[in-house]
């Protein structure tokens, strides 16, 4: 079983659902009147649903399956999922050790100095050919910002984390100037509208 903590419901496949009633599972079929869509619009062709006790590692509960036309595995939606205890959403699931952490941060102190950068690897960017490039606007910098703005690019390319481009370029995106409240280096951003 798969846990999709997106999913709405609990799905099975056909050939899990001859294999579960061939095995003798206890349940209420029923026909399905539900919609059901995966992720990016698809819409999945039902052939009905089945209410079953469903148990994992001491935790029980009762869940209604939703069987689909096709293959692929079976499907702990978010609900479900949260009562067999095998996803935690909340508070505590934000909860890290500290003491590994802390080990971790010592035992890779140089992993955890500076900005980090993956040196000497080009990035390829992988983009839908048919979409076409926006180059967006230039927006004009304040006055009273220009010189925070241009030492802090300066300080970017310094540090090698951006470089100057001397072509013209199909996507272009304007900066967003974020002032540092405390009166220091302008934060930086780039508008990524639609993007």
């Amino acid at each position: 079983m798969l846990i999709n903590s997106g999913a709405t419901c609990n799905l099975v496949d056909k050939a899990t659902w001859e294999l579960l009633k061939n095995n003798g599972i206890k349940c209420q079929s029923q026909k399905n009147s539900s919609r059901i869509f995966a992720y990016g619009a698809k819409e999945l062709k039902t052939l009905g649903k089945f209410q079953a006790s469903v148990e994992l590692d001491g935790s029980q509960t009762e869940a209604e399956f939703v069987v689909i036309d096709g293959v692929g595995k079976p499907i702990f939606g978010k609900a479900t999922a949260t009562e067999l205890n095998v996803l935690r959403v909340g508070k505590e699931s934000g909860k890290v050790n500290s003491v590994t952490t802390e080990h971790m941060i010592e035992k890779h102190q140089v992993l955890f100095e500076g900005i980090g950068k993956l040196k000497g690897f080009q990035a390829k960017l992988h983009f839908d050919p048919d979409v076409k490039p926006v180059a967006q606007p230039v927006r004009r910098i304040p006055f009273g910002l220009r010189s925070k703005v241009e030492a802090e690019l300066q300080r970017l390319q310094d540090q090698d984390i951006i470089e100057p481009v001397e072509s013209p370029t199909p996507w272009v995106s304007p900066v967003v100037v974020i002032p540092n409240g405390s009166g220091g280096r302008a934060n930086l951003y780039r508008h990524a509208q639609g993007q």
